[in-house]
């Protein structure tokens, strides 16, 4: 299809509509990847928390929850340290969010015992 259009138009004008397009509309990865754009993802903690929290939930909550949650934390050794209150306030607008809060201080306990609090970075 773009060779159609180039033997309508030249490269100039393909260049300038593209440009015009642009600045109106975001590009997806610039605006609708709310994990890339929240940063829910941006390390290996972070992703594996993010997805453990994303089980039958919908990803505004998941967001949402994960947002809070990482404005205090940003390693296993930190969530582990926080209160099962504090982190069931933290998980309430993610499903079963009481589970999840059991599951993510026992995911930080053996990361911490097993792997000296780092996230593996590929599959074992």
């Amino acid at each position: 299809m773009i060779t159609d259009l180039e033997s309508e138009m030249d490269r100039s004008q393909i260049e300038k509509v593209f440009d015009i397009l642009s600045q109106n509309y975001p590009l997806f990865s610039e605006h609708d990847n709310e994990w890339m754009s929240d940063g829910v993802n941006s390390t290996p903690f972070k992703n594996s928390v993010s997805v453990t929290l994303s089980t039958m939930t919908h990803t505004k909550r998941v967001i949402r929850a994960a947002v809070e949650l990482f404005s205090e934390v940003s390693t296993p050794h930190e969530l582990e340290q926080l209160t099962d209150e504090h982190l069931r306030e933290i998980f309430k607008p993610v499903a079963h969010y009481s589970r999840k809060k059991i599951t993510l201080k026992e995911m930080c306990r053996q990361q911490i015992e097993k792997q000296g609090g780092k996230v593996p970075q590929f599959r074992e």
